[in-house]
């Protein structure tokens, strides 16, 4: 039986429920890519999923967007958020995103704690940081944004760590 794999349609559905939901105050996420995702530096976050289907979650959201995630997943204003809440609150992030994810494919399957790679560019398949999970592919990408700020949520299949 062949696996498979979610649509645009359908991981765009996942984060904006997760957005919605464990986010106070989230403000609306417009499905759309922007032009600043050139230029503007990203936090990028990841996560592996493994079992009878193999890949990795991997999203970038601008240092803005990733203090408002924080913000808002902490109930906090965003110019008291610290370093290490950001990372914890991005890395929880995607392993909700990557959790409904895997949700999706035949059991069993399996994640990885999250990790957060730092700040890299938005499109890298390999940013500083993260590891190397040599031979995926990207299958699917959202591209969304929040008050001008880009977020990008890929789905990439195969690779090892």
């Amino acid at each position: 039986m062949e696996t498979v794999i979610p649509s645009e349609a359908t991981i765009l559905e996942i984060v904006e429920e997760i957005w919605s939901s464990v986010i106070v105050d989230p403000g609306d996420l417009l499905h759309k890519r922007l032009e600043s995702e050139s230029t503007t530096p990203a936090v990028l976050a990841y996560i592996e999923i493994n079992g009878n289907w193999h890949g990795s979650v991997r999203i970038a959201c601008s240092p803005r967007a990733a203090r408002h995630i924080a913000a808002g997943m902490f109930a906090m204003e965003d110019d008291r958020i610290t370093e290490e809440e950001l990372a914890d609150a991005v890395g929880e992030f995607t392993n909700i995103v990557g959790g409904n994810i895997k949700a999706l494919f035949p059991s069993p399957c399996g994640l990885s704690l999250p990790g957060v790679a730092g700040i890299g560019a938005f499109g890298d398949a390999l940013p500083p940081g993260m590891p190397n999970f040599e031979g995926s592919r990207k299958v699917v990408e959202v591209h969304l944004a929040w008050d001008s700020e880009p977020i990008v949520v890929g789905l990439w299949e195969g690779g090892t760590q």
